[in-house]
């Protein structure tokens, strides 16, 4: 009776195990050799209440077409391989900071062995953290592909409300706020460059 017992127990951590993906083939992703598409991103900070303790960039990419991934085992779904990388934000003015991607930089390959799967560039973070706070704007890829802007503005009450460990992203207009007149902004803009 214990054999039998110990044979269930290990077929149903096994089918545990699969259903969470532990066994599913996490690729060894790659970057591209050659990357071509490099885009400059300027952050400006207008009218903040005080300094920044640490000011940080992130860029974000992803598989674009689902179907060169394959499914998970027992669950079914699809779960694309995703990539996060820094990006250096160095000041070159006054509250002004500048960084560089490049929206090819993940490699095209066929990882599963079902086609070829087609990374994208999904979007860029400015991260500027006070105290317990990160004041973190975005900009997409549809923006940064066009060459545009993106401004976020935040209260000055949440710069200076340490009660909370928390990341604010932000609104698109100051009228968002009850205070309208005390807030500042944070604007990224992107341009293309040459490599």
């Amino acid at each position: 009776m214990v054999k039998p017992l110990r044979a269930i127990t290990a077929l149903l951590l096994s089918l545990t195990s699969l259903a969470y993906g532990a066994t599913m083939n996490n690729p060894d992703i790659k970057l591209n050799p050659n990357p071509r598409m490099r885009y400059e991103i300027t952050v400006t900070v207008e009218n903040a209440p005080g300094p920044f303790d640490r000011v940080e960039g992130t860029v974000d990419y992803k598989v674009a077409n689902r179907e060169c991934v394959p499914l998970t085992p027992v669950v079914g779904a699809t779960v694309v391989p995703q990539k996060r990388v820094t990006m250096q934000l160095t000041p070159v003015g006054n509250n002004v900071y500048r960084g560089y991607l490049f929206a090819d930089l993940m490699q095209d390959e066929d990882y599963y062995g079902m086609g070829v799967c087609h990374w994208t560039v999904v979007g860029a973070n400015a991260d500027f953290s006070h105290a317990i706070i990160d004041f973190s704007p975005a900009i997409f890829k549809e923006d940064i592909l066009k060459n545009g802007a993106v401004k976020k503005y935040f209260a000055n009450e949440s710069y200076t409300d340490l009660d909370m460990k928390r990341v604010d992203i932000g609104e698109d207009s100051p009228d968002r706020y009850k205070d309208r007149e005390h807030t500042f902004s944070i604007t990224i803009k992107a341009e293309e460059a040459r490599p």
